[in-house]
């Protein structure tokens, strides 16, 4: 009985079923005012202007950020192989790749700026030595 009472309390203090909220609709509301004129551009940073070009390009429906975020992410595997591959041998390399793809995108498969801080990072840590 405490053990569920104790599961039942974290879940409602992480904010219910796990489920985070309306992060892409806010996301969305803040890149549509950007495109209108609303929000200035210098007052968005650089992972927002992403976005934005994103719903330019793509269209403003919220599968535009998913689909520039997975665009994102296939070009951050490799690099996470050559960064990986770069400090230790191909077996340890490969099994670094394999966990980053495997709890990277299917975790949380939304196209939040703080994944492209990460995938920055990486092609950073990538770069010459």
């Amino acid at each position: 009985m405490r053990t569920r009472v104790g599961m039942l309390s974290i879940v409602v203090a992480l904010g219910g079923t796990g489920n985070a909220g309306d992060v892409d609709g806010d996301a969305a509301r803040t890149l549509a005012r950007i495109l209108s004129g609303v929000t200035h551009v210098a007052t968005a940073d650089e992972k927002a202007m992403l976005n934005a070009l994103a719903f330019r390009i793509l269209g403003t429906e919220l599968m535009s950020l998913r689909l520039a975020f997975f665009g994102a992410w296939l070009l951050w595997i490799p690099t996470v192989w050559w960064v990986a591959r770069r400090l230790a041998g191909p077996a340890l390399a490969a099994t670094t790749t394999f966990l980053a793809a495997a709890i990277s995108l299917p975790v949380y498969p939304e196209g939040m700026p703080s994944w492209y801080n990460l995938f920055f990072a990486t092609a950073g840590a990538a770069g010459p030595s």
